[in-house]
């Protein structure tokens, strides 16, 4: 999974960084195909998910 991390550095101007993240295939919510999920990042609490189309 790709996603846009939008950080500040000391001087207060924005920096747009692309991050490829990986994920495994998840039995989440039967009996809905698994979801890719990725691990928790250090936060407060977050948890990224790609939901496949169709």
């Amino acid at each position: 999974m790709e996603y846009t991390r939008l950080h500040g550095n000391a001087s207060g101007e924005s920096h747009f960084e692309n991050v490829l993240i990986d994920t495994i295939p998840v039995e989440f919510a039967l009996p809905a195909s698994p979801l890719n999920l990725a691990t928790p990042m250090r936060a407060e609490r977050g948890l990224l998910c790609a939901i496949p189309p169709g």
